[in-house]
């Protein structure tokens, strides 16, 4: 379902159901919890939108508040509306199929598709939250299969969103949103895609006719925006920092940094005080920001370890970065008489340092050594102290071909000549 002017009553019901802000103007308050009866009157003092289970929201470009519903799993179903019911998880579900389009051979339409599969990217996305959350057993009780259904899904999308999970086991990402769009196989085969079914309405209409409206398609797709600006909750007017919201203190939850890179928050029913509901359990991606009622902190990083790279190349040294959760800093470059030039000599942090993920780790790059003087050096040995050897050694470098030459002016044992000269980098 899309937002429209007005004031409008979105009525899932039966199925996995969602509501997207894609191609909506102006920042918006999407309530879930605001019931819509059919049955009752629009009251026209109060002329928000209402739902009645709408599972999945969608914010946009905009800075949206999310407010999920109150649905939660009743244990045991005891009949109240609030209460979900089978047919309503979240399943894994089957592709949109493939279909001939009338009229343009070699092209198609899809058509059908049903749970996660159905929306290009979701499933992807659930298992970003957790690998097993469209797999989960059904429960015990009978009256939910197999699939998603302890909460709702809240997607911010870009802006600084502000997104509520309320209660249930909600799944919160601030960055990623739904996109809907037609998409058109005209008459030559061109494929069209657009966000709003009148800007079809020519080609459908066109005399002769450029489009057959046999061939329009449904698309959904979880889309990750790109480029997308960095956090930054600190600024006057930020154009990124995604807050998540608990109804209660901080001191009644528990907040645990998971290895795939997610935050759950668990309103701990041990830690409850007041007597008022719990918020479940909410497991968050790109959220830069947790509000609770008395105090809002930014949300925990996990933590990643700074890989061993020295000696390796910049490129190998980057790829181990990244691959750790980290980021390359500062690149610097120095001489050095350990390191061959163009390899890894100083890592800042030091190797092994534990960092919030995507910290930058700052390289210092090997110059090679410089040639030290040795002419008018006595040439000696490994083991004896500033002669010609021993300091070719100290510098990282190795003796080459020895030769020797009569003079009249240098005395015996001592360096006439040397190649490469002093002051080269090598």
């Amino acid at each position: 379902m899309l937002m429209s002017e007005g004031s409008n009553k979105f009525l899932g019901d039966f199925g996995f159901d969602w509501i997207t802000l894609r191609g909506w103007n102006a920042p918006e308050f999407v309530e879930l919890s605001l019931l819509a009866n059919p049955a009752v009157p629009i009251n026209f003092n109060d002329l928000r939108n209402r739902y009645r289970f709408v599972d999945g929201a969608s914010g946009w470009d905009l800075d949206d508040h999310i407010a999920g519903s109150n649905n939660i799993l009743c244990s045991p179903l005891d009949g109240r509306l609030e209460c979900l019911h089978p047919g309503m998880e979240l399943q894994v579900g089957t592709p949109p199929v493939q279909v001939p389009a009338v009229g343009v051979p070699g092209q198609v339409n899809f058509r059908g598709g049903s749970g996660a599969a159905k929306i290009a990217g979701l499933t992807a996305l659930m298992n970003a939250f957790g690998p097993t959350l469209l797999t989960s057993p059904a429960d015990p009780a009978g009256f939910k299969g197999v699939g998603f259904m302890g909460g709702d899904i809240l997607l911010g999308g870009l802006g600084s969103d502000i997104l509520e999970g309320k209660q249930g086991d909600d799944l919160i990402d601030g960055d990623v949103w739904l996109n809907v769009q037609l998409r058109a196989v005209l008459n030559d085969g061109t494929i069209k895609l657009v966000d709003d079914p009148r800007l079809l309405a020519d080609d459908v209409f066109a005399d002769p006719q450029r489009l057959n409206p046999g061939n329009i398609s449904i698309i959904r797709t979880i889309v990750t925006p790109s480029p997308q600006p960095p956090p930054d909750c600190g600024a006057v007017q930020p154009l990124n920092c995604d807050t998540a919201v608990f109804s209660n203190t901080r001191a009644e939850y528990d907040i645990a940094v998971n290895a795939n890179g997610t935050v759950t928050v668990f309103n701990n029913p041990a830690k409850l005080m007041g007597g008022h509901l719990s918020d479940g359990t909410d497991i968050l991606r790109n959220i830069e920001q947790l509000r609770f009622s008395d105090i809002t902190i930014p949300t925990p990083k996990p933590l990643d370890t700074v890989p061993p790279v020295k000696g390796l190349t910049l490129a190998a040294a980057t790829t181990a970065i990244l691959n750790a959760g980290l980021t390359v800093g500062t690149v610097g470059s120095a001489n050095s008489t350990l390191f061959h030039i163009g390899t890894v000599m100083f890592v800042n942090p030091l190797e092994g340092t534990v960092l919030p993920a995507s910290s930058p780790v700052d390289l210092t790059i090997s110059l090679g050594t410089i040639t030290p003087i040795v002419v008018g050096v006595p040439l000696g040995d490994a083991n004896t102290a500033k002669t010609a050897i021993n300091i070719i050694l100290e510098n990282g470098l190795v003796v080459g071909t020895i030769t020797q030459q009569s003079s009249t002016t240098v005395p015996a044992g001592v360096v006439i000549s040397q190649s490469p000269v002093s002051g080269l980098t090598v």
